[in-house]
Parts: structure tokens; C-alpha cells; sequence
């Protein structure tokens, strides 16, 4: 099997051809055209979380709608964007935006690695989260993306995607698992 590399955030990091269900990454070819990227990012998103119904440990996944701002859900912009700000200034990342198709494969496929011969297994964990609900973290370690997923009577909420781009987050992620698993 052929390895390629990449070098991201400082880390030498698997390409994603090697498993089979992560899609490419969505790139911008032209930031003068970051509109119309983002434009295309969100039809992705519509398809992904909008369009068709997804479910997460056997409840229906719904997203954050509100509030919704330029006509779209809270929920995208926590895809795309780094540090959103109290007063709703949002910063996109690229690195988040070339994945928009990661959280919800991930969240399809984070099962897959009991079988999967083409990655190392996604870690799943749960912590309870500062509104005594739980938060479902499914982290794929190997690309250094986590998806949280929170758990709420009726269905699960879906929270965010984004690139670790920190050792010592990483590291955090890493403990948590080893406290939080799910058995």
C-alpha cells in the first residue's frame, strides 16, 4: 500500500486516500472567489445536515438553527469558521472549510474501524457537558478531526467539526478518551 503525507499545523499527517468513505478535501482555488466557495460549502451542507435525515446512536441528529445569520443555520458556521466572537463576527478557516464533508461521514462511518483495514480506530467518548447534557466527542485521531454531538432526550444535537491543529489539545482529546470512553 502507498503512503502519502502531508505536513499540516506542524504534524506529518496521512492523506486521505487511504480510507476509503472520507471524501476529499473541498479546496478554494481562488480566495478572491471566497464567496461563491462558501456558497458551495453550504449546498454541501444543506445535503449533509439539511436534505437528509442522519442519525447518531439511534436518534435523529438536528443542528443548531438559530441564530441564523446571511440566511444560514448557527450550525454551518460552526463547521466553518474558527472563534466565533460574542458579537458574531465569524473567522472562516480554510482548514474547516476543505472538510465539510468530514462530520458527517465521520459520523456515518465512526463505527466502520472494527473492520475498516484502511485507518486506526475512531475514539468515541462522552463527557457531560456544562448543561448536564451529554456530549458524544468522536474523534479520528489519525486526521486529527473530532466531531461533538450532543445528547438531548429526544434526539441528538449536532455541535461541531474541526481540525485539531494543537499538540496539547490533541493531548487533552487523547486523556479525555482514556477517562470518558465508551465501553
Amino acid at each position: 500500500m502507498k503512503i502519502n503525507l502531508i505536513y499540516f499545523y506542524g504534524k506529518v499527517v496521512k492523506l486521505n486516500n487511504e480510507c476509503l468513505w472520507l471524501p476529499p478535501l473541498k479546496r478554494c482555488e481562488d480566495l478572491n472567489k471566497y464567496a461563491e466557495y462558501e456558497d458551495e460549502l453550504y449546498e454541501i451542507f444543506k445535503r449533509d445536515f439539511i436534505n437528509n435525515q442522519i442519525y447518531f446512536e439511534s436518534k435523529v441528529l438536528r443542528i443548531r438553527k438559530h441564530p441564523i445569520t446571511y440566511g444560514r443555520e448557527e450550525a454551518f458556521y460552526h463547521i466553518i469558521c474558527k472563534d466565533l466572537l460574542k458579537n458574531r463576527d465569524r473567522t472562516p478557516d480554510i482548514a474547516r472549510c476543505e472538510r465539510i464533508e468530514w462530520p458527517r461521514k465521520i459520523i456515518d462511518n465512526c463505527k466502520c474501524d472494527n473492520n475498516c483495514i484502511w485507518c486506526s480506530k475512531i475514539k468515541i467518548y462522552k463527557k457531560i457537558f456544562k448543561n448536564n447534557n451529554y456530549r458524544y466527542h468522536i474523534l479520528f485521531e489519525e486526521y486529527s478531526y473530532i466531531v461533538i454531538v450532543e445528547e438531548r432526550k429526544e434526539y441528538m444535537l449536532f455541535i461541531t467539526g474541526y481540525v485539531i491543529d494543537e499538540d496539547n489539545e490533541m493531548d487533552k482529546k487523547l486523556k479525555d478518551f482514556g477517562n470518558y470512553k465508551i465501553t
